[in-house]
């Protein structure tokens, strides 16, 4: 893609086909695994004022686990979310996921770990039966308007909260 002066200009990730971008996620949290580190779980997100990156700090108190799911939330209705994918990885069975939820299609990838020698399976298709249902409702239900002192506010309480933002 091309700007007017002939200059390449960055596709947006709603330009790419979804098994695409979920792939591209899965291989980059395989590499992350490859190299004996965790995945932090992570969010990328489409919105019409941009794709947004979250991360989010791993946590072994449930009520601050929940509390960061709650901040990226928050955070995608202030961005008007379209579609976001959400990446991580589970310790038994050692797995790493992909999941595409968007308002009218939800689905996903995971591949198997095995741990001697380290290897990766083919990624393997879920479908929405097998997503949390949780995480089927993150995307907001409304739209609502956006000053830059509610966004400026937003991104100042997200760096505060465990949870990552980068701008894609």
């Amino acid at each position: 893609m091309n700007n007017n002066q002939g200059q390449p200009t960055k596709q947006s990730t709603i330009d790419f086909p979804i098994n695409q971008l979920i792939g591209f996620e899965l291989k980059r949290s395989i590499e992350i695994v490859r190299e004996g580190l965790k995945v932090t779980p992570r969010f990328r997100i489409q919105s019409p004022v941009g794709d947004f990156r979250l991360y989010i700090q791993n946590v072994e108190d449930p009520s601050e686990h929940s509390l960061r799911m709650e901040m990226v939330q928050e955070y995608m209705r202030l961005k008007m979310a379209m579609a976001f994918v959400f990446s991580f990885e589970t310790d038994d069975p050692h797995r790493i996921f992909g999941l595409y939820i968007g308002s009218v299609l939800k689905t996903g990838a995971y591949c198997e770990v095995s741990s001697s020698p380290r290897t990766f399976s083919e990624f393997r298709p879920l479908d929405e039966k097998n997503i949390d249902p949780k995480l089927l409702k993150f995307l907001p239900d409304k739209i609502m308007e956006i000053d830059k002192s509610s966004t400026a506010k937003a991104n100042a309480l997200m760096g505060q909260s465990g949870v990552t933002v980068e701008k894609l």
